[in-house]
């Protein structure tokens, strides 16, 4: 209210007898006059209208039937059905802003006369009159519809074909608020779609051409950012909403044209094309997506991604991809990849320099949204998903591709490379076609071939054998390993061939490959397969040469494979919790938590060790703390409780033994076994012989007496146990040994006697305990609080209970 004159009189000036109103701050659009008024409850608007006008000398038509009044802060009218929505109070909300503005019909008829009446030639004002409309279609339906009904869409339609023909410099401005109203039509409040007619689909078709240009260093710098930003979000929503437009789209795009739209300066550019064309591949058929793929997939577009993913996020190809301190001394990339790097690195340079110059129109007004955190999140985000999308298509492709004599011939190509005959000494003898195979690690000795059958990984696995094989770096290893380790002990040769068809098809798994997801744990490893040179199979390298690290240093053999993959899968899962933990953002921003990730996943994997792996769980494993002993024994003692009737509910019901003596094996005596109600007394009943059913004699047992019970082997398909207990004499002891042909019976006795005697926790019952403490620490666990070494001390009560609570 700090634009009200002093002594401005509030109105209405006509009291009504009401006490309940709405305080409003009455303008006009053209005037900066501030007026403070009381709505009341039982006051007609058009009578409230009629008492402000007086208030105002601007305006010379003081007939209220031509005004109304709209809130400032969304541009919505106020009428006698919506007046108690829109103008409730809250605690926060003390009065409202409105506007005195003509009333609906009478608005839209003014600027249809103003916009029909514009020419091209005045951009100015019809860009001034078009972001008017353009705000008040936005936020009210009822003024959309009313001038949709007044002929808006087709004045809209005509000045975009006219603008589209011109050659004004401001030609562009005009045409992203002339589109702009247009998709507002569509978008918000679902007049018309794009496939309403061919009109529609002209315009669209009209739209996929300039973004074409728009990546042509000719039409670069002169289509502005602000409208390529436009056409790309309006494409994506009309890739996903509509069929037959959809078609148009996938038809008239130039793809690899437009790719180079990730090279213009504006960040949400980069992140809507991105986010279009992950739209291409959720929502294009089969064929249209391994087309698009082959696209993508090709190294010009693939160096292209790369770089600008360097560019944008200030990460350092060189340090996320060094290679590790354990083959540095290996050789180096050769002089060809040094060579392209420098040029990424000049491409990136000028790229960066272009970054902090943010495309603006001045005349018009338009300024994109500065960066975000939110911004660097998403287009990671979408990175990551466009890698995810490629590899889907790519992985699908190899995995199903046949094998036939021409996957023999690569196979024996990598035979000849690994076993180069001048690193074999002379004197020692040649290997046969079988042995190289063999140590090499297929398994299908006879026709290697075969062992790419399985799918996945398919002919994949093959792929990355040999590039394992071929690359520098890797190479060396192989060939060490094959022609001097496993020549002195065949047992523990590392197999190559075997170890890459089982490590694709686990990586395939935690990739999600061929699935229409992305995990976020691993989203941090597309990221790394994009910057990386050589892709996903550089990862694949270093994860084989940390499986052959783990083998050596477990010091496995043929047989320990599954223990050696094992301890690998668990050594990707620590090394994945672990680059997932919860990050405070610090003042780098995202940005920075992704390159930390990057770097820290590289280290991980070219130092890790196979002791870490135990190292990695024990910090999982919370069993040496005192507050989770303490956990641990109530735990125990609740699941016994538990366990304690249901098992002796058995032994009360009784059960039929032959019984025998430790001294005596040979006589048996058929015996009825039970356990009374207070689980005190073992009630026995003694038959004439093994086939009788007539009771001799009925004895008992404490339980007290007995001290101890042991489990025999079975014999002959006896099952028995053994009770070991005092004597009726009660002088020494005595060992019975009870026996049937149900080993269900005995083991539920066993069970029963070992928690009625001797309430220890069994294996199963520890078992039972360690799940129920996960259960209860999961939550902990997930949000990474610390438990205490020590169980805290219970603090000393007070001397009294009297407390003074002092009222500041």
């Amino acid at each position: 209210m700090n634009n009200i004159r002093q002594n401005t009189p509030t109105i209405p000036i006509k009291q009504i007898p009401s006490k309940k109103f709405i305080p409003l701050v009455v303008g006009t659009p053209d005037s900066d006059l501030k007026i403070p008024a009381k709505l009341f409850e039982e006051q007609k608007i058009q009578n409230f209208i009629q008492d402000v006008l007086a208030h105002f000398e601007n305006i010379k038509d003081k007939n209220a039937v031509l005004y109304a009044i709209r809130l400032c802060k969304t541009n919505q009218y106020i009428n006698e059905k919506n007046r108690a929505e829109l103008l409730s109070l809250t605690s926060s909300t003390k009065f409202h802003d409105v506007d005195l503005c003509l009333n609906l019909e009478t608005e839209v008829k003014c600027y249809i006369e103003k916009i029909s009446g514009s020419k091209i030639t005045n951009a100015d004002s019809l860009i001034s009159h078009l972001i008017s409309v353009e705000k008040y279609i936005s936020a009210d339906k009822i003024f959309a519809l009313e001038f949709y009904a007044k002929g808006g869409r087709k004045i809209i339609i005509d000045f975009i074909q006219e603008c589209e023909k011109s050659s004004d410099s401001k030609k562009w401005s005009m045409l992203y608020h002339l589109y702009k109203i247009f998709i507002l039509f569509i978008k918000n409040w679902s007049l018309f779609t794009w496939d309403t007619s061919e009109t529609e689909l002209n315009l669209l078709k009209s739209t996929c051409e300039i973004l074409n240009e728009s990546t042509k260093d000719s039409k670069k710098e002169i289509i502005p950012d602000f409208l390529v930003l436009l056409y790309l979000q309006n494409l994506n929503d009309v890739m996903l909403n509509c069929i037959s437009a959809r078609e148009l789209i996938l038809k008239e795009i130039k793809f690899h044209d437009i790719l180079f739209l990730i090279q213009r300066s504006e960040i949400q550019i980069k992140e809507a094309l991105l986010i279009f064309l992950n739209s291409c591949f959720l929502k294009g058929d089969t064929n249209f997506r391994k087309n698009l793929n082959s696209i993508l997939s090709q190294p010009l577009a693939n160096s292209l991604l790369r770089e600008e993913l360097r560019v944008v996020t200030n990460l350092d190809n060189e340090k996320a991809n060094r290679d590790s301190q354990s083959y540095s001394n290996m050789e180096q990339s050769n002089s060809k990849i040094g060579h392209f790097r420098n040029i990424l690195n000049e491409q990136s340079k000028k790229l960066k320099d272009k970054i902090r110059k943010r495309t603006q129109d001045h005349d018009s007004e338009i300024l994109i949204a500065s960066l975000s955190e939110n911004n660097f999140e998403r287009i990671f985000k979408n990175f990551a998903l466009l890698q995810k999308n490629i590899l889907d298509i790519e992985f699908s492709i190899r995995i199903r591709t046949p094998v036939d004599k021409v996957h023999f011939t690569r196979i024996e190509e990598i035979c000849k490379m690994v076993f180069d005959p001048s690193l074999v000494n002379s004197t020692e003898k040649t290997l046969t076609d079988d042995e190289k195979l063999s140590r090499l690690g297929f398994m299908n000795i006879k026709n290697p071939i075969h062992d790419f059958d399985q799918t996945p990984p398919g002919i994949l696995a093959l792929d990355f054998l040999e590039y394992f094989t071929k690359n520098k770096i890797f190479k060396s290893v192989v060939q060490n390993f094959v022609n001097e380790r496993s020549v002195k002990n065949l047992e523990y040769m590392f197999p190559f061939a075997k170890a890459s068809i089982y490590i694709i098809k686990h990586l395939i798994e935690i990739l999600k490959i061929g699935k229409n997801e992305i995990d976020q744990k691993t989203e941090i490893l597309f990221i790394l397969f994009i910057i990386s040179p050589d892709g996903i199979f550089d990862f694949f390298g270093k994860i084989l040469w940390l499986f052959y690290r783990l083998w050596i240093e477990m010091k496995a053999q043929s047989l320990d494979f599954e223990r050696a993959l094992n301890a690998l899968k668990d050594s990707l899962y620590i090394i994945l919790t672990d680059l997932n933990k919860f990050e405070k953002r610090n003042g780098q921003g995202y940005s920075s938590i992704i390159k930390k990730k990057l770097s820290d996943l590289n280290n991980l994997v070219d130092t890790w060790k196979y002791d870490l792996i135990k190292k990695g769980k024990s910090r999982y494993d919370k069993s040496g703390l005192e507050p989770i002993k303490e956990l641990e024994l109530i735990l125990t003692n609740e699941v016994i409780e538990n366990l304690r009737p249901k098992r002796l509910k058995a032994l009360c019901k009784g059960e039929t033994f032959e019984k025998s003596n430790l001294k005596d094996k040979k006589t048996k005596q058929k015996q009825f076994w039970s356990l009374s109600p207070d689980y005190k007394t073992f009630n026995i009943s003694e038959f004439e012989n093994l086939q009788s059913t007539e009771v001799k004699t009925a004895t008992q047992i404490e339980v007290e007496f007995i001290k101890d019970i042991k489990k025999d082997e079975p014999r002959k398909q006896m099952f028995s146990f053994q009770i070991v207990c005092l004597r009726m004499d009660e002088i020494g002891e005595e060992t019975i040994i009870l026996s049937n042909q149900s080993e269900t019976i005995i083991d539920a006795w066993f069970d029963g006697l070992s928690i009625l005697i001797n309430p220890k926790p069994t294996t199963s019952i520890t078992c039972f305990v360690e799940c129920l403490i996960d259960v209860r620490l999961l939550d902990i666990n997930t949000l990474g609080i610390e438990i205490p070494q020590k169980i805290p001390e219970i603090p000393t009560l007070p001397a009294d209970f009297d407390f003074n609570i002092k009222n500041e």
